[in-house]
């Protein structure tokens, strides 16, 4: 009986650890997340640890949506006269059999962008997103809110 509770207990654990990766044809969407905002904040951010391609073709993050945001934009920071600057990108390219970054302060500045947010959400609450991308259909997925006093680490 022991057995069975430690094979469950392991199995449990192991979707729990992939909760937040998802397989879209060949293309793994690895952990969205952003942290929990102010009181009296309109707009937030959501990142995604990775999105690895891991096809042979080249693939494009195209358009973001959630009902969570009244407008949703993909946006890139750049240094402009050392002044960082957040700029909207028509698209994201994952090139084929690469990943790309999106997570919290990524060396190419990518993140979503949430603009005039409906409601507040807490530490572990999830809200859903649909992402679009050029050569497959779109994928629903959970964006996991961490709380800001523990977001500095990464998964």
């Amino acid at each position: 009986m022991k057995k069975y509770f430690f094979l469950l207990f392991i199995i449990l654990i192991a979707n729990n650890l992939n909760a937040h990766k998802y397989d879209h044809n060949n293309l793994i969407i690895n952990h969205p997340y952003t942290n929990q905002i102010r009181p009296g904040t309109k707009n937030s951010v959501f990142f995604i640890k990775n999105i690895t391609n891991n096809s042979q073709k080249k693939e494009e993050l195209i358009k973001v949506s959630t009902p969570y945001a009244e407008t949703v934009e993909i946006h890139k920071t750049i240094k402009d006269n050392n002044i960082m600057k957040m700029r909207k990108i028509d698209k994201i390219e994952i090139p084929s059999n690469k990943s790309v970054s999106l997570s919290k302060n990524n060396k190419n500045g990518y993140h979503i962008m949430l603009i005039n947010i409906d409601e507040k959400l807490k530490n572990k609450e999830e809200f859903p997103a649909t992402l679009f991308f050029t050569n497959r259909p779109p994928k629903k997925i959970m964006i996991e809110v961490h709380d800001k006093k523990n977001s500095s680490h990464e998964h």
